[in-house]
């Protein structure tokens, strides 16, 4: 997972290339349009794969509104309003939330290449 701060001091560093730095963004508040030309413009690598760079919960509102998935996936949106109450504790465990892991978190390839 990846700190919004971090990921800006990434694209406002100085030092052209990344190389030796790789990425995976777990229920991301990004845009994945401006995150994927930062991570070409710096070399930046995938912890696993680009197939596997984005690992949002589909049911999960953040990513759906801040990071402007719901414009490519609408249908997303409704279910993350849906699953909404579940992003509190008054209403669901934490493993229940859709922020706390990524959907099919069990089946996700491990992170280390």
């Amino acid at each position: 997972m990846v700190c919004p701060l971090l990921f800006k001091a990434a694209a406002g560093s100085s030092v052209d290339k990344l190389y030796n730095n790789s990425i995976v963004f777990h229920a991301g508040a990004n845009n994945k349009v401006v995150s994927n030309h930062v991570i070409n413009q710096k070399g930046i690598g995938d912890a696993v794969d680009e197939n596997n760079r984005y690992r949002d919960n589909s049911n999960d509102l953040v990513p759906q509104i801040v990071g402007l998935r719901a414009l490519t996936s609408p249908w997303n949106l409704v279910t993350s309003l849906i699953s909404a109450p579940c992003l509190s504790s008054t209403f669901c465990t934490i493993q229940q939330s859709p922020h706390t892991l990524p959907a099919n978190w069990n089946n996700l390839a491990p992170e280390a290449k």
